[in-house]
């Protein structure tokens, strides 16, 4: 896994000028935003009981990387859900692709008895069993959605104490089929931050991840330029108004609803 990742940030062309890298930390992550020598801190971890996981969560960080370190210091291109449409165009747009699996292949996975049919079965897998953090596309947007309507009822005080539970097997019921059997409210435990958090930007990141690349030929040996020069470099200052710049045509969820579909057939 660490011959494999530290290829893939030479692949994603990392600016190791301006971008600080740090070995084995807790959870792969990405730090400070560019256009300075080292402003960005990108940290990786090799440590992955399963290395298909871990070689696509480093490689959503390298992601980040690559966009912060391309633009001006301190300043974010259409705020966080930008710069997790990149991450995400990282990690699920490129990291399910062919492309990127014959890469890992040929980068050692083949030595390792991984074959082309393993590796697209292991990514188009929607897992029951994971938290939203480490989970697929398709889990991914629909635990957030779940999670989003259900504090925003606790904080309106629509519901509260033992009503939490029966409201949330009420939003859960529809989904069973791809949800963990015990899926409890408090199960998703990735922190938010500031007024909005993470977890706000990540849908939008996401679904705009599949407008930004369809039909624009980007893949692992293009996805640095592409990011350089389309998205770092748009002067929009709001996320969907960016989004359609750069597209030419409105932010919708139609790019991912496509992909899905195909990519789970």
């Amino acid at each position: 896994m660490r011959m494999i990742i530290q290829g893939l940030v030479d692949v994603a062309a990392v600016d190791r000028f301006k971008t600080q890298i740090i070995d084995n930390v807790a959870h792969p992550a990405c730090l400070g935003y560019g256009g300075v020598s080292k402003g960005v801190v990108l940290g990786l971890t090799y440590d992955y009981d399963d290395p298909i996981l871990g070689i696509l969560t480093n490689w959503h960080e390298i992601g980040h990387a690559v966009y912060r370190q391309s633009i001006p210091h301190g300043r974010m291109v259409a705020g966080r859900a930008m710069d997790e449409a990149v991450a995400f165009l990282f990690e699920h747009v490129i990291g399910r692709s062919d492309d990127f699996l014959k890469l890992l292949l040929d980068a050692g996975l083949t030595e390792c008895g991984y074959t082309m049919a393993m590796l697209r079965d292991r990514v188009r897998l929607i897992d029951r069993n994971t938290k939203r953090i480490e989970t697929n596309p398709v889990r991914h947007v629909l635990d957030i959605d779940i999670c989003d309507r259900f504090e925003r009822q606790m904080i309106n005080e629509i519901i509260e104490a033992e009503d939490a539970e029966v409201e949330w097997e009420k939003l859960i019921e529809p989904h069973r089929a791809i949800l963990p059997k015990d899926f409890y409210y408090y199960w998703d435990v990735h922190q938010m931050t500031g007024i909005y958090g993470d977890r706000a930007s990540y849908n939008p990141g996401l679904i705009a991840a599949f407008q930004l690349a369809e039909g624009q030929g980007v893949d692992v040996t293009t996805v640095n330029e592409f990011v350089t020069q389309n998205i770092s470099l748009c002067e929009e200052s709001q996320f969907d108004k960016a989004v359609e710049t750069i597209t030419g045509k409105p932010l919708s969820m139609e790019a991912f609803k496509s992909w899905v579909q195909t990519f789970y057939a």
